[in-house]
């Protein structure tokens, strides 16, 4: 996958975790949940949008966007639930190649 394609399924799972996570609050099958999942793949988003016009896409960006991928990937990490643990996959991937796109910009 290249980096778009990466930070588009990040942003899709980010968004489900989320959405199950919400819901599971709701029934009250789930005590504590931090709701910052739907911010992380904000910025997925965004910055995958920005990979449609290079020239809007800097450095900052994907430095950004690989620190949200590792904090949702931290916070999903201290869940015991499946759609968690494959959220911090996915964000840690997302991060790695955020973080080579990066240097592949910066040199």
């Amino acid at each position: 996958m290249d980096l778009k394609q990466t930070l588009a399924f990040c942003a899709g799972v980010c968004e489900d975790c989320a959405a199950v996570g919400y819901s599971r609050i709701q029934y009250g099958t789930l005590r504590k949940w931090h709701p910052t999942g739907t911010d992380y793949a904000d910025i997925c988003a965004l910055t995958a949008s920005l990979l449609m016009s290079p020239e809007a896409l800097d450095s900052e960006h994907l430095l950004n966007c690989e620190r949200a991928c590792r904090l949702c990937a931290e916070v999903c990490a201290g869940y015991d639930q499946e759609h968690c643990r494959i959220c911090a996959k996915i964000c840690l991937k997302c991060a790695v190649h955020c973080r080579i796109s990066y240097q592949k910009l910066s040199n």
